[in-house]
């Protein structure tokens, strides 16, 4: 009987720990930047400001069809592109379309709820940008 009660519950587990990962469904809906910190210490701090002040102005649309835009002080009509959830990586790839290098920008998700999202944006050797996001509608 203890056997049975024993595998019953690591069965459980592991249906459990198998459906770990990001649900699409939480990314879907308008955000808006609403936090902003760089970790680059050999980064200019002017570059670091401008680069705050646009990112705070920075929203976006996240579509059920994995299409987006983003609207910002410097890009006002909005950029359209695509995006995915690689599940193993925890990441959000944002495809623009309006750039044909073809590169995805890659933000690993940090915290997803309901109405908020942090993500940690990776540049090699140069440092981190860790953003948060809340959901606006």
């Amino acid at each position: 009987m203890k056997a049975y009660k024993l595998i019953t519950i690591i069965l459980v587990l592991l249906m459990f720990g198998c459906s770990s990962g990001i649900d699409s469904n939480k990314i879907v809906g308008n955000w808006k930047i609403v936090s902003f910190k760089v970790d680059m210490p050999n980064l200019n701090p002017e570059i670091i400001k401008l680069g705050e002040k646009e990112a705070l102005s920075t929203s976006y649309l996240f579509r059920k069809n994995h299409s987006f835009q983003m609207k910002s002080a410097v890009f006002m009509d909005g950029i359209e592109g695509n995006w995915e959830i690689d599940q193993e990586a925890n990441t959000l790839k944002l495809k623009d379309n309006s750039f044909d290098n073809g590169i995805p920008q890659i933000q690993k998700i940090i915290y997803l709820d309901s109405r908020n999202m942090q993500w940690v944006e990776t540049f090699d050797s140069l440092g981190t940008i860790n953003m948060t996001l809340e959901r606006t509608q």
